[in-house]
């Protein structure tokens, strides 16, 4: 049997799924920075359409001082409920804007892509490889038992 055996099958496949599930996890920050960068733009031209170039910049220079301050990873005044108000307050203002404007269509579209996305940053896969500590599939047990007299 050799290397080829069921414990090595199992391995490979522990092995497998962590790369997977990290692979997954930065596919998702990826889309999460994304839609982040995208409300932003939304911002903007929803600010153009309404006040010109300098409604525009305003808008978008107001929108990510307060994402700074509030809902980035290093954010100063980050906390659970507030963080979620601004989110909540920035994709929906950005959708609402759009439609509101003439472009209902990317506005329902941009909401629905930051929820979803929003939901899947919340697995705790993703959530572990944002913080920087990626969850992994493996067990944490050593192969001696990994208790105190085993060392």
């Amino acid at each position: 049997v050799g290397c080829f055996g069921p414990a090595a099958r199992t391995l490979r496949s522990r092995s497998w799924q962590g790369v997977r599930m990290k692979a997954f996890g930065w596919l998702v920050l990826a889309g999460v920075f994304l839609v982040e960068m995208l409300a932003f733009a939304a911002v903007g031209v929803v600010g153009a359409r309404v006040a010109g170039a300098p409604g525009a910049i305003v808008a978008v220079v107001l929108v990510v001082v307060l994402w700074a301050l509030v809902a980035s990873p290093r954010a100063r005044f980050r906390g659970p409920v507030v963080t979620r108000l601004v989110k909540l307050a920035v994709f929906g203002g950005a959708g609402l804007g759009l439609a509101l404007t003439g472009s209902w269509g990317l506005g329902v579209g941009l909401v629905a892509v930051a929820a979803v996305l929003s939901g899947l940053a919340q697995l705790p896969g993703v959530r572990g490889l944002a913080a920087g500590n990626m969850v992994e599939s493996r067990p944490t047990a050593e192969p001696d038992g990994g208790g105190p007299a085993s060392r």
